[in-house]
């Protein structure tokens, strides 16, 4: 397919057209080239699921991974659907994922439920704190409270960033939920 070059409305002085349009095709040539791969991982992730017997996918740890691995796919989807020189002036353009926010949320608390619930040796009704060295469910949740413009919404991945009691790397889920 042919695509048009957008050219940003608000060039900065020190930026020519010419730069400027060179700037959006490599972002453009980038941005198709990921969209490919993560349609690529899309296929083989499905092609993956229907391999899984019902009694795998009821381990809460495969629970967990799978749902994981559902996160992560809106969150880079989302890259893919925004407009970021727009977004760059306009906060609003976000309201248009309203759908995806709600979807990143729903798996979310899917994931920490399965974590609740899953864990073996754990006293009933206490979390277990998780470490990871990996981005997990922290950064998505942040990034749903910090652009997601629906209360309600934002209030929930809030609560799940309390609830969860994650350690990602440098990520705290407890001073990220604060932070938000």
């Amino acid at each position: 397919t042919i695509h048009t070059v957008k050219i940003p409305h608000s060039i900065p002085p020190t930026v020519s057209r010419v730069e400027a349009v060179k700037t959006e095709l490599a972002v453009e040539l980038i941005r198709s080239s990921a969209a490919l791969r993560l349609k690529q991982w899309q296929l083989a992730f499905s092609s993956f699921l229907t391999t899984l017997s019902p009694k795998q996918l009821s381990d809460p740890a495969m629970r967990e991974s799978v749902l994981l691995c559902k996160i992560h796919k809106f969150v880079m989807e989302l890259s893919f659907k925004i407009d970021y020189w727009r977004a760059v002036n306009d906060e609003m353009v976000w309201d248009e994922l309203l759908p995806d926010w709600s979807e990143i949320v729903s798996l979310s608390e899917e994931f920490v439920a399965c974590g609740e619930t899953g864990r073996k040796g754990k006293q009933k009704g206490r979390r277990q704190k998780v470490f990871n060295l990996d981005i997990a469910l922290t950064v998505p949740l942040y990034f749903v409270a910090g652009k997601c413009r629906d209360g309600r919404l934002r209030r929930r991945a809030i609560e799940l960033l309390r609830k969860s009691g994650r350690q990602e790397g440098v990520s705290n889920s407890f001073m990220t939920a604060r932070v938000a």
